[in-house]
């Protein structure tokens, strides 16, 4: 899928509305600033013409003693000592100063448009703290800038009752703030709008539920830039009337800085925060973040009006209130990570804006305990477009409605799945988005790797090889588990041998325990279930369990168990959930298979099921691996060893030592013999010989392995020589050669020269450090010819340049021209 998500993502979510961070359920807003306080209203004639034209508002609302003057240039305020009764917000400019030393920190003028009540903001520009202005008779002269800030309109008035909550607000961004910071080249506060942002009522049932902010100057429009955002929208898709900031200072729309993390978009009604320290806005719009039920959008592309928009990265991310508790946390959240077909922001390398496939990521994060944190998350991708259309009141996107989202990803046949469980859950805002992994960020080394190179390498094929190395480990306390050739629908199982939830047909896994202990699980037999689990302490061994034919085989401390259970190796299986029912049955599903055995208490976990079972002490297994019907293994015999049950491998009268025991229906058991490698001449060459200098040819090696042991690490180094001299390495290969099996092996290779070569093969046997055990070669000797010599007719129409008969026609040409040229000079030489 993507990417995309198209790089280490940059999620910067501006223009004032929310930030990507873990929040608290069911929490209140902090106050803005110290409750509103009014300490007494004076009044002044600056024009003396017997009307006051300025009330001066002593209060504090930043610190304990700020002034409010507002300015009346109209003239028609009535004299009183009231603020609510001698001021408005038509026609007036309020300046607020913070600590009443005659300095302004933001000054808003409120105008009436037509049928729009508009506010103009402005607010500190250069650093210093204030808004500098000046007065000439009652009129404000603002010398900060000859351009406002931010203009917000409203079709009601700022003092109806219901002006907060079934108003259409619309606030316009002229530069930047500190969430939208300014970009090189590009200029802020010049006379032109940059952001807008639109408040409305889709359904219009007189509540607001949907935001729009989008990029409007010509310059960010056509900017290319991938961490920014040029088209946000919110919507809430339940929920009632917003609950009014308590500590609103005198203008509805105006509070103070504060934490707005810790409630939901939409739980509040707009505003304009100011940071009274600075001078400064300090968001604008909506605020708080996420919601419990609804979704956003966050596209790097520009949208316009009354048309339908192509919109990609988040689109959209969406959260339910699974769990019917309105209790203002989700219990299920989905995010698409989404590229366009010709995305300019993706694939993140050369081939950006150049492929026309789609990408699709999709996380799919669901909390099962109801704790509001996280516990498990599937992420699937596929290369689907997106078409579907959304719309609103003046404009639409493409993308999936959210009703349809869940069903629409449980329903799809992805390419790509995972599973990723925390045992130590947090909250993120973002789903399951911080820890574990994603198409695009994997776990290697201790750190994140980010591109991992499957959504925007694997899946848009420019690769046929998924970077498994990326997905070898993970996070402490997570658990993982991949597919990269998946093909179906999203579906889990509960394992009937450790009782916890697994992707259906993972291929691998690993579950990071801490402190360098993890479990890797792999499915060796290529079915849906798992197979086996290896209890690794620092990158070793020390026991594990495998599953094949009905059998448990347990090997570690000096211990091997064979147990026939004859039942189904999973309890159920399932899809996420993706309702309260769903979500509800799954709960009761594993809290009645729940057990008390920790994650690596294998022996525990093999005796909680029926069965017969033979163990044997003094013993070790190794290379365990399925076969066409059965199994097979290495065990090693101790001196003194001992088993219990019955002898179904037959050990009786057998000495110390190691053994080859396969299962096909019937146990066998026979001394082992070490790998033998052997390379099977002559080599390969396609194409076939005689090879021609600098054009590439393909060398293949095939091994066999006549030994009853595995040969598990087999490095293979081709060079090519050249008059007793070394001229040319390839890069080494590391396979693995099975007892009685074939392994191919391919290099390629284009000569530098013609003329005789010897390519020479070393297969090394190598142990589990790395050390050579055996080694094997194979040489071959080849002609390299020249490259072929081509014609002019050749070379030209091996481009299309011209037709054959063109070429011909040429050729005649320049024949000609050339017979003329010597004509005309000899006919010169014998004039003179």
């Amino acid at each position: 899928m993507h990417f995309y998500k198209l790089l280490p993502i940059l999620l910067i979510l501006a223009f004032g509305f929310f930030e990507p961070m873990p929040v608290k359920a069911n929490a209140t807003p902090e106050p803005s600033g110290k409750p509103i306080q009014v300490f007494d209203v004076m009044q002044q004639d600056l024009t003396e013409d017997g009307t006051p034209d300025v009330a001066i508002i002593d209060c504090a609302f930043a610190t304990d003693h700020d002034r409010v003057l507002v300015y009346d240039p109209k003239g028609d305020m009535p004299i009183g000592n009231e603020w609510n009764k001698v001021t408005d917000f038509i026609g007036d400019t309020w300046v607020f100063d913070v600590g009443a030393n005659g300095t302004a920190q933001l000054i808003v003028k409120f105008e009436k448009e037509g049928d729009l009540y508009t506010a103009l903001v402005y607010d500190d520009l250069n650093g210093d703290g204030n808004v500098s202005y000046r007065i000439e008779k009652s009129q404000i002269i603002i010398t900060e800038s000859n351009f406002w800030h931010v203009k917000v309109e409203s079709d009601h008035s700022w003092t109806k009752p219901d002006a907060l909550f079934d108003s259409k607000f619309t606030f316009l961004i002229d530069g930047y703030t500190s969430l939208t910071p300014g970009v090189s080249g590009i200029s802020g506060n010049d006379g032109v709008v940059d952001w807008q942002i639109e408040i409305g009522d889709k359904d219009r049932d007189g509540i607001n539920d949907y935001i729009l902010c989008r990029v409007v100057s010509p310059n960010l429009v056509q900017l290319y830039q991938p961490s920014l955002g040029k088209t946000t929208i919110l919507a809430q898709m339940t929920g009632g009337r917003p609950t009014p900031y308590e500590n609103t200072v005198f203008w509805p729309l105006l509070i103070g800085k504060h934490t707005y993390e810790d409630y939901r978009y939409f739980d509040h009604p707009p505003m304009i925060a100011i940071n009274w320290a600075t001078g400064s806005i300090d968001r604008y719009g909506i605020l708080g973040f996420p919601i419990e039920a609804g979704y956003h959008i966050y596209s790097l592309l520009p949208s316009e009006k009354n048309t339908v928009n192509a919109v990609n990265f988040e689109n959209p991310m969406a959260y339910y209130d699974m769990a019917n508790d309105h209790d203002g946390w989700p219990e299920l959240q989905v995010r698409f990570n989404y590229a366009v077909p010709n995305d300019p922001y993706f694939p993140r390398n050369n081939y950006a804006s150049k492929i026309d496939t789609p990408n699709l990521e999709a996380g799919y994060s669901w909390d099962q305990n109801n704790d509001n944190k996280w516990d498990y998350k599937m992420e699937l991708g596929g290369n689907y477009a997106i078409d579907s259309v959304v719309y609103f009141p003046d404009f639409s996107i493409k993308s999936i409605p959210y009703d349809e989202i869940v069903p629409w990803v449980k329903n799809k046949t992805w390419d790509i799945a995972m599973l990723i469980f925390d045992s130590h859950p947090s909250a993120d805002s973002e789903g399951m988005f911080g820890k574990g992994w994603q198409l695009g960020r994997g776990y290697a080394g201790g750190k994140s790797i980010e591109p991992s190179g499957v959504n925007d390498n694997f899946m848009m094929g420019l690769s046929d090889k998924p970077p498994l190395e990326n997905y070898q480990d993970i996070q402490e306390f997570m658990r993982g588990e991949y597919n990269f050739q998946y093909f179906d629908k999203p579906k889990i199982y509960l394992s009937a041998f450790d009782r916890q939830l697994h992707l259906y047909s993972a291929q691998s896994g690993v579950w990071n325990l801490g402190a360098g202990q993890s479990i890797h699980y792999s499915n060796l037999d290529g079915d849906a279930y798992l197979d086996q689990w290896q209890d690794q302490r620092n990158g070793i061994v020390v026991q594990q369990v495998n599953y094949c034919k009905d059998l448990l085989i347990y090997s570690g401390n000096g211990q091997i168990l064979l147990k026939q259970t004859g039942g189904n190796p999973v309890l159920f299986v399932t899809q996420p959930p993706g309702n309260y029912k769903e979500w509800q049955r799954l709960d009761k599903q594993l809290k009645a298979s729940q057990i008390s055995n920790s994650p690596t208490d294998f022996t525990g976990m093999i005796e909680q099921l029926a069965g017969v079972e033979m163990s044997l002490d003094g013993a070790k297994l190794r290379d365990f691996r399925p076969i066409s019907n059965g199994f097979r293994f290495i065990m090693e015999l101790q001196s003194g060893y001992s088993f219990t049950g019955e002898d179904k491998i037959g050990l009786i009268g057998k000495t110390p030592g190691i053994y080859l025991v396969f299962f096909d229906g019937t146990y066998h058991l026979q001394p082992t013999t070490p790998p033998e490698i052997e390379m099977v001449n002559p080599l390969q060459f396609s194409p076939s010989r005689p090879l021609t200098a600098y054009a590439t040819t393909n060398i293949q090696v095939t091994l066999n392995n006549q030994g009853l042991e595995d040969a598990q690490k087999v490095a293979l180094e081709l060079s090519a020589v050249q008059a007793g001299k070394t001229v040319e390495r390839m890069d080494p290969q590391e396979v693995s050669v099975m007892s009685g099996q074939e392994k191919k092996a391919a290099f390629n290779w284009a000569p530098p020269q013609s003329g005789e070569w010897e390519i020479q093969v070393i297969a090394r046997l190598l142990d589990d450090q790395g050390n050579e055990l055996k080694r094997t070669s194979s040489v071959s000797k080849v002609q390299v010819n020249d490259p072929e010599q081509t014609t002019l007719k050749q070379e030209l129409s091996a481009f299309d340049l011209v037709q054959p008969w063109q070429v011909l026609a040429l050729i005649l040409a320049v024949g000609l021209a050339a017979a003329l040229t010597v004509w005309v000079l000899f006919r010169s030489h014998t004039v003179d």
